[in-house]
């Protein structure tokens, strides 16, 4: 079955229902999030991508175990920190992962994109890498028949480069026995001698200490770091987008109150995530968009953050005056909802989880 050309007729249908304003509304919202805004950090992401390529084109199978530091690129960085929009934004930019017809006439496709499944396991793992190419899979097989198949479908698409979001899943609710089987299936994925195959590996922190754990995987590596974007030169920049959005995207007007204490709000209601920042400011140029408005306000900033994070007014980032105590992420949760009726309360405190113990 032709799943794009059903998807395509399910937009038409929406689009055919939609008069001729809301369309209007509906691509100019899209164009206005289709824009990207590359940091210093790119350039880092940017370099370990094309050293990914020359590995995969400088492939000698008689070296497929050699230590090589091009194998596997690792972002990571907290959610809303902008990973899965940069990676998409850059594999874009580079024509080898682009599909094509190979000289037998098959279709190939050099990248192939998937998120790890959770709970996790390494034939779970492979059940999913195989559904990501449109495969029919079996739950019953055995795991060792999951990967023989998931090679060979690589070689069959020419996947040369795997990336997985959402990494840190594969190992979440793993135990360590589970872990290192992990851990041992993408190293084993990179040394194939007869098809070369990379990895691009998306995730929150704990991912790099779950990969390091791992001395061969380390040597195999290039980490690239999604920070915060914190500090006064970062709220600068934060004002300069605020321009660049508002005005040069969006063809529209900063009104007066969108200044340096907005931004600190900003920051403060998106912890300081660069992603979660430039969604705030397109998400309040909507709400100005749906009333038919030429000028962004910093009302619509708290429309906005009250739509995200479910709050209650006197809890809005943008609105209160003690804006500084609110903690971003726990607007939705009400005193009712801390303590279950009827429960006894723990006689002390729990000692937090380390590295490797399952609660």
């Amino acid at each position: 079955m032709n799943w794009t050309n059903k998807e395509n007729d399910a937009i038409s249908r929406f689009r055919e229902m939609m008069s001729p304003e809301e369309l209007q509304l509906a691509d100019r919202v899209e164009k206005l999030h289709g824009q990207y805004f590359g940091l210093d950090r790119d350039v880092k992401l940017n370099a370990a991508l094309k050293a990914l390529q020359g590995s995969v084109a400088a492939h000698r199978p008689e070296e497929a175990t050699r230590p090589d530091k091009r194998r596997i690129v690792v972002i990571c960085g907290e959610s809303g920190a902008g990973k899965t929009r940069a990676i998409t934004q850059h594999i874009r930019k580079f024509p080898a992962l682009q599909p094509y017809v190979d000289k037998d006439g098959m279709q190939a496709r050099p990248l192939l994109c998937f998120e790890a499944p959770s709970p996790c396991s390494p034939k779970r793992l492979a059940l999913e890498g195989l559904k990501a190419l449109g495969l029919p899979v079996r739950n019953t097989v055995k795991e060792h028949e999951a990967w023989d198949a998931f090679r060979t479908a690589l070689r069959t698409h020419r996947v040369n480069i795997v990336m997985i979001d959402e990494a840190q899943q594969a190992f979440e609710t793993s135990n360590e026995v589970q872990r290192q089987l992990i851990r041992n299936t993408l190293k084993h994925l990179v040394q194939m001698p007869d098809w070369p195959v990379r990895l691009v590996l998306a995730g929150v922190s704990p991912l790099f200490e779950f990969l390091s754990c791992d001395r061969q995987l380390l040597n195999r590596m290039t980490p690239v770091r999604f920070e915060k974007h914190r500090g006064k030169a970062a709220r600068e920049k934060t004002i300069e987008y605020l321009k660049r959005i508002i005005v040069n995207h969006a063809a529209m007007q900063m009104a007066d109150d969108l200044n340096a204490d907005l931004v600190h709000r900003l920051h403060h209601a998106s912890d300081d995530e660069f992603g979660t920042i430039l969604q705030t400011v397109r998400g309040a140029v909507e709400v100005a968009m749906s009333d038919d408005r030429d000028v962004v306000r910093s009302s619509d900033f708290a429309e906005t953050y009250e739509n995200i994070s479910g709050c209650l007014p006197s809890e809005n980032v943008f609105e209160c005056v003690n804006w500084q105590a609110v903690v971003p992420g726990q607007a939705l949760l009400r005193p009712e909802d801390r303590e279950i009726p009827g429960a006894k309360k723990p006689r002390r405190k729990s000692k937090p989880f380390k590295f490797g113990e399952r609660p």
